[in-house]
């Protein structure tokens, strides 16, 4: 099936608009700094920038066991998508409470649907992102709400800890690889984020040393964790090495966006996202969602190889 042209969905059908959360006037336009001190969150619009932009927002993560962390009842509000809800509303609920939201929740994104048929007409038959996003299977971290991303809009795939394992055809199952490979070769998409964000449940377990006993001795539970979460090995023993004066929570913070420029650096021995990636039509970037601020670090890596000479 024929991909849609450049924009086409999200430029030409001004009813997707209507869909967008609430405060997203127009995706188009970057928003005013609030002060000297931000700016606006900005993407390459093609993979032919030069140089690589890395932010310098470095903010103190919660300090605090997350799992310990209880949410009071507050009176004010979030909106997406039209929907409000209070924090009230992400107390702890189990059973049927949390199975009818769901489903009231679709009940709201159909209406929202029907106002806008043209839209959907042609989402549901075919569709052209030019972004992938590999983030984080976390309930916190959703890159469509993070992100505020309109429908069809970003190629999702998530994952423990958002990690890309390196180029390999031995096993049969290959889940996040089948994922990249889908984007890259048959989507043709532009953009790949690798999202790692802050207090990763996997990225502290790989940092407790006392979790890693429970993995020797085998303990319930570690059956697939493990051996998953040993992709970042390397980003673990980089912390180990240069955060070993500091405390915990800052050794899971640099281990976190070190195991992003993990996965990056294994992207690169899949051979059609190397061969995108030379022929300049594909970029890659390292995202670092800080829930604490929230604030998003974002840098770009590129893989420059320098022209032929012959003597």
């Amino acid at each position: 099936m024929e991909r849609m042209s450049e924009g086409e969905i999200l430029a030409e059908d001004e009813g997707l608009r209507d869909l967008a959360p609430e405060g997203v006037e127009n995706q188009n336009e970057a928003p005013e700094p609030e002060d000297n001190k931000s700016a606006p969150l900005e993407i390459p619009l093609c993979p032919r920038a030069r140089e690589a932009r890395v932010s310098q927002v470095l903010s103190t993560s919660f300090s605090e066991d997350f799992s310990s962390l209880r949410v009071e009842k507050s009176s004010s509000s979030f909106t997406e998508g039209g929907s409000s809800f209070t924090e009230g509303d992400f107390t702890h609920t189990r059973g049927l409470d949390t199975i009818e939201r769901l489903k009231k929740g679709f009940t709201i994104f159909k209406k929202k649907v029907e106002k806008v048929p043209g839209v959907f007409d042609r989402l549901k038959l075919y569709q052209a992102p030019k972004v992938m996003v590999i983030s984080c299977v976390d309930s916190r971290v959703s890159p469509n709400m993070v992100l505020q991303a309109l429908p069809g809009e970003i190629f999702t795939h998530r994952n423990v800890a958002n990690l890309v394992p390196p180029y390999e055809k031995l096993g049969a199952y290959h889940g996040t690889s089948s994922a990249i490979e889908y984007a890259v070769c048959h989507l043709k998409i532009e953009h790949i984020i690798i999202m790692g964000h802050s207090n990763c449940g996997g990225i502290r377990s790989l940092m407790d040393d006392k979790q890693s006993d429970d993995i020797e001795a085998g303990k319930y539970g570690m059956d697939f964790i493990p051996k998953w979460m040993s992709l970042a090995r390397p980003a673990r023993e980089q912390a180990k090495r240069y955060c070993k004066e500091k405390d915990f929570q800052e050794q899971c913070t640099f281990c976190e966006k070190e195991a992003i420029n993990g996965s990056l650096g294994n992207l690169l021995t899949f051979p059609f996202v190397k061969d995108a990636i030379n022929q300049r039509k594909l970029a890659l970037h390292g995202w670092y969602y800080d829930m604490a601020g929230p604030h998003l670090s974002t840098w770009n890596m590129q893989l420059l190889i320098s022209n032929m000479q012959v003597i």
